[in-house]
C-alpha cells in the first residue's frame, strides 16, 4: 500500500538532486569540496510550498513536491486500473 509513497519519494530526491535547474539539495560539498549526505535540506525543500507562495508559480511546479505527489499517484493509479 505505501510502496507508491516510498517509491515516488525516492524519484522526487532524485530528480531534485540531478535536475539540471536546481541541484546540490541533499548532496552538497562541505567545506573541503567533499560531497556530504544533508537529508534535512530534502526536508525542508519538501515543506517549503506550505510556507512559500513562490513555489506555487507555474514555471516551479515540477520541483514541488505536493504537485509532483499528485501528478505520480494519478499516472500510477491509472497504470495499475489499466493492467
Amino acid at each position: 500500500m505505501y510502496l507508491q509513497y516510498i517509491f515516488i519519494f525516492i524519484l522526487y530526491s532524485l530528480y531534485i538532486e540531478y535536475s539540471p535547474s536546481l541541484g546540490n539539495i541533499w548532496l552538497r560539498p562541505d567545506h573541503n569540496n567533499n560531497i556530504v549526505f544533508c537529508p534535512y535540506n530534502l526536508l525542508r525543500f519538501i515543506i517549503q510550498p506550505f510556507f512559500n507562495p513562490h513555489f506555487w508559480q507555474y514555471n516551479l511546479l515540477d520541483i514541488n513536491f505536493l504537485v509532483f505527489l499528485i501528478f505520480f499517484l494519478i499516472l500510477y493509479n491509472n497504470i495499475y486500473l489499466i493492467s
